[in-house]
């Protein structure tokens, strides 16, 4: 019945979408059709549990469709962002899914408006992509994850803690370390060149992920380190 009703909920704001009033980029639509195929076969499992796998061909179906959606969002592939780091300014609409909600505001706010808004940079996914390749990451991830027992949480939780060890011991490849101290070096150029005196700048770190604060949400998952001295 939970399936049943998120499926529902999910159809609803897709429908809503297609009314042309919103933007959404295509990690909405992956995200949104995820979740879809996700819930379809819960509820089909559901069903076979009670009725003695009557229906054994309905998982079939799913699994059909799920290839043609594949199929699908294959041929949309955005052009990849090359780029592993940007200035605010640099930031424009046309990835979508290169950033996380914060960074294209932000830069909006920046670029657009008369609102004070901070300075700074952001990192893009493709940035992450070269720390997970870098590191060989991307195997070892897949690796903890066939661990995972939906039916067992503490076994989520098990594999989270281990990808975030994974991820905490691993070195910032070269070039993206490089590439982040000129991005800094540059924002404190750009500062001063503004006609800021003040030297002892604070600066943050802020975190977020891509989709957040719209149908999804991951407040509080991710770390925030705030106000340290340049």
């Amino acid at each position: 019945m939970d399936s049943n009703s998120e499926l529902s909920k999910i159809l609803v704001d897709i429908e809503d979408k297609l009314q042309g009033h919103r933007v959404f980029g295509m990690s909405y639509v992956r995200s949104q059709s995820a979740r879809a195929i996700f819930h379809t076969m819960r509820m089909i499992q559901s069903l076979n549990a009670i009725a003695r796998d009557r229906y054994p061909t309905l998982m079939k179906a799913l699994e059909e469709i799920n290839l043609q959606i594949k199929g699908e969002l294959e041929k949309r592939k955005e052009s990849p962002i090359q780029e592993l780091i940007l200035p605010y300014s640099g930031i424009t609409r046309r990835w979508l899914t290169g950033w996380a909600a914060r960074a294209p505001t932000l830069a909006k706010c920046s670029a657009g408006s008369n609102f004070p808004s901070p300075k700074g940079f952001a990192t893009t996914t493709h940035a992450f992509d070269v720390f997970l390749k870098e590191n060989d990451l991307i195997d070892e991830i897949n690796r903890v994850k066939m661990e995972i027992d939906p039916n067992i949480p503490e076994t989520i939780t098990l594999a989270s803690e281990e990808i975030q060890r994974l991820i905490i011991a691993a070195p910032l490849p070269r070039e993206l370390e490089e590439t982040m101290l000129t991005a800094y070096d540059q924002m404190i150029e750009r500062l001063k060149a503004a006609g800021s005196e003040d030297l002892s700048l604070q600066v943050s770190l802020r975190s977020s992920a891509i989709g957040e604060d719209s149908e999804l949400s991951f407040a509080g998952q991710y770390l925030s380190v705030l106000n340290r001295p340049s």
